[in-house]
């Protein structure tokens, strides 16, 4: 919580905050606010600051009945009967009229506590995976996934992926998966020519390119069948621009988001493919990046209890391969989706008590940080009630690790009565751009913070004054947070705007922001430095490309090339520039999307329909292949999204990323810079050393699975042998 005010003092030293009596642990004082976590055992009641001895006034504040948080379900999969255990906190003593369901429909309850609750799921539950939610003092839980087995019997099969290129001396990796996306492992393959390609005799579904040509691969399971059409090339790559591979939709749906998996690992896709029935529901297919889907998962087009439609709003993938999703219904509430990489199945879901922002910072610990304005933009905001606040989910299992408040806007009005009834006070919950994760591990978000006063006092013709700032709210990886202003306005002729952060990549920040006057918008931007900020306008433009859209702050205007260069996309202009004094190397105009930035202060964008690779000086080549909504994957990877006909992905020259620790735009949706690791010695510590473990680890497994005889190389980068001559990198 935060607490404005003055004569606080410098410092705390013996002063104290108190809430109803009760002393809260202080993060931050300072002689204007305090920043400080509500006690646990707090009750509601008044406010106190004491210094010296002298007592504030109080301002009362309303202390809520913590949410109910599920921990882990035992067992997660079970038909209708089966005794469910839940671990949790928060369900209450006793159930009273508390209830818990399994899909929205009431469980038979055995046994409750504040911590544990055992249960029957009910019978008739529908094949999948479907939410266990506690629902104590009217207040939702997280939900977590329990997975009813699928008995039903398939009605298709489909060959994955239905078309590949391949060149000679290659080989493909093959799925045969039915209509639920169940992997047939029975089913019978044949192929047309076999002097084109050749199937493993292994039974593994590995197709190996022998000579140039076309041909089929025929899938048969009882009294089903599948074609799949091959077309071998004589190498040594891809000709450029041509279709790898390509999945096309579900009847009746069509594709709506392409999203690249975080984790590279074989277990896990490499792509999560949404596909929306409009109205009808979502499916989410598990694709590996040669094309063979892993597994499908269907949701439904409608959630909650009545039902209301839904809307997939944002998704990206997260540390440990999962996939997550945001939805939101027509009412403005949101909901949070994960599902398992390995299987597909929802592991977890938090339910919004409101709007949930359309972006959202994933750390390499998978918490989620995301704002939350519950009730909407104008619902229940007041001063010592602000809540507007930065969440930080758990992404295990989607309860709350804690929130961060940020200060609303505010209107008021005084006037002493001059005026029957004209005394007001009006809140709403202040703009915010995107959370960002830095490489140091602290998150940071820009808000700006509109205070007007109407001051009536003398009973005559109102003064008004407004005063409007830019803040940066930065919660570093050890202590409390902070707030400080970038830029303050007073005055009615300027509006302000956030937009994002990204690091700078030399231990500071770069804080886009745009200001309005008489309609005619700037984009600005700030480099916060220990040293100091230094603030500049980067174009007569703005980064929003729609005001009143405070949910989807711009998120993707800006890319960290090398050597003090960053990128901006301001509308179609791209613009190379300067970070320490905003001034522009070169300007590009008709990119719809940047890419990455590239080695050497190069940068590739798309236009609606095509790749472009800008060299250092800005001059452009165009690749001659074309396709819709192109995206880099790596390698020689490229996809695009085609809507109604599916996914392809195409074989293209790759792109040199830029040594860079934000090198492409939002970071694959994760909006965490890249940590820079060094390591001086096997065991040390330091703020590094989760990512060095991390990293050390991974590469250590990959060799050892591998080539087991190297296990000795694999124990040496995880620190388990000799240090001598790992002064490393």
């Amino acid at each position: 919580m935060i607490v404005t005010g003055t004569g606080f003092g410098a410092t705390q030293d013996t002063s104290t905050l108190t809430f109803a009596s009760i002393p809260a642990v202080v993060t931050s004082w300072s002689n204007t606010s305090i920043i400080a976590s509500v006690p646990a055992e707090a009750s509601s009641g008044p406010v106190v600051v004491t210094v010296a001895g002298s007592s504030s006034n109080g301002l009362n504040f309303t202390v809520l009945s913590p949410l109910p948080q599920i921990s882990s379900l035992m067992p997660n999969t079970g038909e209708g009967g089966t005794t469910v255990t839940l671990s949790g906190a928060h369900f209450g003593a006793t159930q009273g009229s508390s209830t818990l369901t399994f899909n929205d429909i009431p469980a038979t309850v055995g046994t409750w506590s504040d911590t544990e609750i055992t249960a029957t799921a009910p019978t008739g539950l529908s094949a999948g995976t479907v939410p266990v939610v506690v629902t104590e003092n009217n207040q939702k839980s997280n939900g977590l996934g329990f997975t009813i087995p699928l008995t039903a019997a398939a009605s298709s099969i489909t060959v994955s992926p239905p078309t590949l290129s391949m060149v000679v001396g290659d080989t493909q990796q093959i799925s045969v998966v039915d209509n639920f996306g169940r992997v047939v492992s029975g089913a019978s393959l044949s192929v047309t020519d076999t002097t084109v390609v050749q199937l493993s005799t292994d039974g593994q579904q590995v197709l190996s390119a022998l000579a140039v040509g076309a041909t089929t691969v025929t899938a048969t399971y009882g009294n089903f069948s599948a074609k799949q059409q091959v077309t071998v090339y004589a190498g040594p790559g891809l000709p450029q621009g041509t279709v790898r591979w390509s999945v096309p939709p579900t009847p009746g749906y069509s594709t709506t988001k392409i999203v690249q998996s975080l984790t590279r690992d074989w277990s896990v896709p490499d792509f999560y493919v949404v596909e929306d029935g409009n109205g009808s529901g979502f499916i989410i297919h598990g694709v590996a990046s040669d094309g063979h889907e892993m597994w499908h998962s269907p949701l439904p087009g409608s959630m909650g209890s009545p039902s209301i439609r839904v809307y997939l709003m944002h998704a990206s993938g997260d540390a440990t391969g999962g996939f997550l999703m945001e939805f939101e219904d027509n009412n403005g509430n949101s909901l949070i989706i994960r599902l398992d990489g390995v299987t597909g199945q929802e592991t977890w879901r938090y339910y919004s008590g409101g709007g949930l922002y359309q972006d959202w910072a994933v750390g390499s610990d998978d918490t989620i940080y995301v704002v939350e304005v519950p009730g909407g933009i104008y619902g229940n905001q007041s001063a010592t009630n602000p809540n507007s606040k930065l969440l930080a989910i758990n992404g295990a299992n989607g309860t709350i690790h804690f929130s961060v408040p940020y200060p609303p806007s505010a209107w008021v009005r005084k006037s002493q009565n001059c005026v029957a009834g004209n005394d007001y006070a009006s809140y709403w919950s202040s703009a915010v751009g995107a959370p960002m994760i830095a490489p140091d591990g602290s998150v940071n978000l820009e808000l700006t913070v509109t205070n007007r006063l109407d001051d009536d006092t003398q009973c005559g013709s109102p003064v008004s004054t407004v005063d409007t700032n830019i803040q940066l709210l930065q919660l570093p990886a050890s202590g409390g947070p902070s707030f400080s202003t970038i830029y303050d306005y007073t005055g009615f002729s300027v509006s302000l705007y956030p937009g994002e952060v990204i690091p700078d990549g030399q231990g500071g920040l770069l804080v886009a922001w745009t200001s309005v006057y008489e309609y005619s918008p700037q984009a600005e931007l700030t480099h916060v430095t220990p040293a100091g900020n230094a603030q500049y306008t980067l174009s007569q433009s703005s980064w929003w490309n729609d005001f009143h859209s405070w949910t989807d702050p711009p998120d993707s205007n800006l890319v960290l090339g090398e050597n003090g260069t960053a990128f901006a996309r301001l509308g179609g202009t791209v613009i190379s520039f300067d970070i320490a004094s905003g001034t522009p190397h070169w300007t590009w105009t008709g990119a719809s999307q940047m890419i990455a930035a590239t080695s050497g202060n190069g940068l590739t964008v798309r236009t609606s329909n095509q790749v472009v690779r800008l060299d250092p000086t800005g001059a452009a080549t165009y690749d001659t292949w074309t396709g819709a909504q192109i995206d880099y994957y790596a390698g020689d990877v490229w996809t695009n999204n085609a809507g109604a006909s599916g996914v392809m992905a195409y074989s293209a020259a790759p792109v040199n990323l830029g040594n860079s620790v934000w090198v492409q735009p939002s970071n694959e949706g994760t909006r965490q810079g890249a940590p820079d690791i060094t390591v001086t010695d096997a065991f040390q510590t330091n703020p590094n050393q989760g990512a060095i473990a991390s990293v050390l680890s991974a590469i250590g497994t990959a060799l050892y699975d591998e080539e087991p005889s190297i296990l000795s190389c694999a124990g040496w980068l995880q620190g388990q042998g000799t240090t001598t001559g790992s002064s490393v990198v």
